[in-house]
């Protein structure tokens, strides 16, 4: 009975350590708006200023500072005008926009690290053939301590349709 125990003390001991390890990867918040950040298509970039933002804005003649734009007061709009030097003290804004198939579904189904290149996960459980094309920006809000020594960003789609 004693090594019953033992045994099972033993498993239980090696099942947590084992699944401690398996992580969710980086613990991160996405935005996700079916709207355009700008005409142009910027790369998936890392933001870790107000000024950085306002440079991508410009560079890329961003609506949110654009008060004659028909969508200035759109909710991505208002979230990237809110960002200030106090968000940006302890995090980083990952800028990501891209065109999928009207009527697909995705989500960000995680970000990882490989040397030093951040991956952003993207899983689409839905895909449409419809030739019409949707915008979607997609705000990631993620600890600067999470990234430090990444130096480019890429998404890594996959298709999932049974979801």
């Amino acid at each position: 009975m004693i090594k019953k125990i033992i045994s099972l003390g033993v498993l239980l001991v090696f099942m947590l350590a084992f699944t401690a390890g398996c992580g969710d990867g980086i613990k991160y918040k996405a935005n996700i708006y079916h709207e355009s950040f700008s005409n142009g298509y910027p790369l998936p970039t890392i933001i870790n200023s107000v000024d950085e933002l306002k440079a991508l804005c410009i560079e890329f003649n961003a609506y949110a500072l654009d008060k004659d734009s028909s969508t200035y007061s759109s909710k991505l709009n208002e979230k990237i005008r809110a960002y200030n030097n106090t968000y940006f003290t302890r995090k980083s804004l990952i800028l990501c926009q891209f065109s999928v198939n009207r009527g697909s579904k995705f989500r960000i189904d995680r970000l990882r690290i490989e040397d030093d290149i951040l991956f952003v996960d993207i899983l689409f459980n839905r895909v449409s053939t419809l030739a019409m094309i949707d915008i979607w920006t997609v705000l990631i809000e993620i600890k600067k301590s999470d990234i430090v020594g990444v130096t480019a960003i890429r998404y890594q789609f996959d298709y999932n349709i049974d979801e």
